[in-house]
């Protein structure tokens, strides 16, 4: 889930912003003032207006004047309403106050839907959103991001035709004046696609939702790393839906690619977009049709889980994103382990075993990475042609299921596994046992 800034970008009127503007407890009076000065018409009265809206935007960041504010119906909320709704290029600033304050009242949890649900305020942001002006543009976007999180407007947003064609339309935008305004669209995209129902259509959506997050998941300048982490969250969500999987990585040289290459990327290089393309492809592996031909593209999909699942290359790297990352790629080959196909392959494959040995020799307390490393031992050990090497490999196979049986460490006494690990090991052992040539090796251990 994205959030944005709490507070709108600020962009005081000339004479604003001198340290005098009112906090939340502004009089009556003052308040009263200042939402006249907001409604004035003349051109004379212009500046005096841009500075009152000055001022209400900044009272609008405060916590406790937000709903207030929102709920003023005749009041604050008319004038920013008015403002954010201006379309003359003399009227601009006004304009960008209007709909920073809206932005602002956005912030709030408790606004968000009725925000959404009303139609003036509906109007004024989603045309906002296709002015010409791109800092109008930005912040309108900023507005529809706030309104966007599933919990709030993500389905309502997405089945709107002029919010939708809106956000799109940003979200593919290639002028350098428009990328914030296309970062936060994307951004709005990746929460409409937290919203389960949204998923299939914005996947199907070819020319709009699905070319825009690939484009932008394949952004590689380290400036655009956010832009980029936002777009590849978003497909993440988007390969959740089990109707996504199969055509999410048939599109070899859009998606799949754009996945693959950010999952492949360095620790501290784009750790967002790391983390995500690595869970997208954990999803993808859910689908059963997609767990051979996964396994069998070794220079993509392979070397990239198998990269982030083996040991990091300073041993005492415990942190979250190494853990993190260790942790949904061996998620992942735990489901390409199931399929009958890639049984023996993966065990014959030293990248695979070194990836799971450092799930049990890196770091001890990461229970979640050991449980998926013992699950894919457990679904190997399935395979006749493993059977006896995988016994007789002392170091891994077998040194990691008495491990999860005995469930303690040698030496220490240490608790290292709970009931689910027990589990796991003694069905692999169960699975051993059926080979005859180990029976007797098993009974004199």
């Amino acid at each position: 889930l994205m959030s944005p800034p709490q507070t709108a970008p600020s962009r005081p009127a000339g004479g604003a912003g001198d340290g005098q503007q009112p906090h939340e407890g502004a009089s009556t009076f003052q308040y009263t003032t200042l939402l006249h000065a907001c409604r004035l018409s003349g051109e004379e009265d212009r500046e005096s207006r841009d500075m009152a809206l000055s001022t209400l935007q900044f009272m609008a960041t405060h916590g406790d004047s937000k709903r207030r504010m929102w709920e003023d119906a005749e009041g604050a909320r008319q004038v920013f309403v008015a403002a954010a709704s201006y379309e003359s290029a003399e009227d601009e600033q006004a304009r960008l106050y209007g709909l920073g304050a809206l932005w602002n009242l956005a912030a709030e949890v408790s606004n968000r839907q009725a925000m959404w649900r009303d139609p003036a305020t509906r109007e004024a942001v989603v045309k906002a959103a296709k002015a010409e002006s791109p800092l109008v543009r930005e912040l309108a976007l900023g507005v529809l991001w706030n309104l966007s999180p599933k919990a709030a407007n993500a389905g309502f947003l997405w089945q709107d035709e002029a919010a939708r064609s809106a956000i799109l339309e940003a979200a593919k935008a290639e002028a350098p004046e428009l990328q914030q305004a296309r970062s936060f669209a994307v951004a709005a995209l990746q929460n409409m696609a937290e919203e389960a129902t949204n998923r299939s259509s914005m996947w199907q959506d070819d020319f709009g939702a699905q070319a825009a997050l690939v484009e932008a998941a394949k952004l590689v300048e380290p400036s655009e790393k956010e832009l980029r982490g936002r777009a590849v969250g978003a497909l993440m969500n988007l390969a959740v839906d089990a109707g996504n999987k199969g055509s999410m990585w048939s599109d070899e040289y859009g998606v799949r690619q754009a996945l693959v290459d950010a999952a492949s990327l360095g620790v501290g290089v784009d750790d967002k977009s790391r983390s995500c393309a690595l869970t997208a492809l954990w999803c993808l592996a859910v689908e059963a049709a997609n767990r051979a031909p996964m396994w069998a593209d070794a220079e993509g999909t392979r070397s990239a889980l198998l990269g982030a699942a083996a040991e990091p290359s300073n041993k005492e790297d415990t942190s979250e994103v190494t853990r993190r990352a260790r942790e949904r790629a061996l998620g992942a080959l735990q489901y390409l382990s199931t399929e009958d196909q890639n049984k023996e392959a993966m065990w014959q494959d030293e990248g695979t075993r070194r990836a799971l040995f450092a799930a049990f020799e890196t770091d001890p307390a990461d229970r979640k990475s050991r449980g998926y490393a013992l699950g894919t031992l457990w679904n190997l050990s399935a395979c006749s042609e493993n059977k006896r090497s995988m016994w007789q490999d002392e170091e891994l196979a077998r040194a990691a299921m008495l491990l999860a049986i005995d469930g303690r460490e040698e030496g220490t006494g240490a608790e290292l596994t709970d009931a689910e690990l027990r589990e796991s090991g003694t069905a692999m052992l169960w699975h051993l046992t059926t080979l005859a040539d180990n029976k007797c090796d098993i009974c004199n251990d």
